[in-house]
């Protein structure tokens, strides 16, 4: 998946959504310009998946199996 966005606003809504898409195919690739006068940026979007989590506060969280 190859997204092109040309705005701010337009780049964070499509992070938003292939983070919240429970159907996302990863990695998910967003190419970002403004204009001809600045910058191309590349974004790519991988799912990765770590036995512990920290949270906004800096707290670590470690995952645990459910037994069922």
């Amino acid at each position: 998946m190859d997204i092109k966005v040309t705005t701010l606003v337009d780049l964070k809504k499509e992070v938003g959504r292939i983070v919240n898409e429970d159907t996302a195919e990863f990695p998910a690739v967003i190419t970002y310009n403004r204009g001809f006068e600045h910058k191309t940026f590349k974004i790519t979007i991988e799912e990765h998946e770590e036995d512990f989590f920290i949270d906004s506060k800096g707290e670590k969280w470690m995952r645990v199996k459910d037994k069922h």
